[in-house]
């Protein structure tokens, strides 16, 4: 089992972390790569914005293959938090037909009182309801459950 303690690095900025640390390791453990970071942040500045994403994404993507893609992920999250208003906009806006109206038992009279704009104004209601009601949920079940599938199959 591994052991984690705190740490604070300092480089692009002052980011605290959690890292992994050996049973005899000390703590914190002493920067030896401080001044290839350095070099690397100096360099970075020279860059044209379109190169600096392109390494960046070499760079997230060395990280995503790597045991400490969690922890990046949760850092991530952490400094550049995603909002629920920006979800909302990822997701399109839902067309309501007659026919999911048909679906969803309601009758032709029924169907016939809404218009192109009521039916509008549900698909908008059933897009943020998703996102603020029924999306965290499932997004827990779902990890859930791949977990105990995974922890199964081991």
């Amino acid at each position: 089992m591994k052991r984690w303690c705190l740490c604070t690095a300092v480089g692009f900025d002052t980011v605290t972390v959690i890292m992994p640390i050996e049973q005899n390791e000390t703590y914190p453990p002493p920067d030896s790569h401080a001044p290839e970071m350095a070099q690397m942040h100096i360099l970075w500045q020279t860059l044209p914005d379109e190169h600096k994403v392109a390494l960046a994404l070499q760079f997230v993507g060395t990280i995503m293959e790597h045991e400490y893609r969690p922890y990046f992920l949760h850092l991530m999250a952490q400094r550049w938090p995603l909002r629920t208003t920006e979800l909302e906009s990822a997701y399109p806006t839902i067309e309501i037909s007659e026919e999911d109206l048909m679906r969803a038992n309601l009758d032709e009279e029924e169907i016939a009182q809404l218009t192109a704009e009521h039916r509008q104004r549900i698909g908008e209601i059933m897009c943020s309801h998703y996102i603020h009601d029924v999306f965290w949920p499932e997004l827990r079940y779902v990890a859930q459950t791949l977990l105990s599938d995974s922890i199964q199959r081991k």
